[in-house]
């Protein structure tokens, strides 16, 4: 039998999936470890957060790919996300 995978473990594993990974699963694989970063945080609301908000946009790349592929290229995933959310898509 394996010995159980710690925590630091984890956030290695989910550190390298994000740097394996291609667009948008890299994202995912932030949220993943943001999330175990916040269980070992003093003060783990900012790190829950961001893997929130890394999730969100894992999620809007799904559905809506067509927001970040070759478009407006000057700005980030995230901006892209912001801006659709503020509704200032063009």
């Amino acid at each position: 039998m394996s010995d159980p995978m710690t925590r630091r473990m984890a956030m290695c594993h989910a550190a390298e999936m994000g740097r394996k990974e291609s667009w948008p699963r890299r994202y995912y694989w932030g949220a993943v470890w943001w999330r175990l970063h916040a269980k070992e945080a003093a003060a783990p609301a900012q790190p829950l957060q961001w893997s929130r908000n890394q999730l969100a946009l894992y999620r809007d790349c799904l559905a809506n790919p067509d927001r970040y592929i070759n478009v407006r290229l000057e700005l980030t995933d995230w901006q892209k996300f912001q801006a659709a959310r503020r509704g200032e898509e063009d």
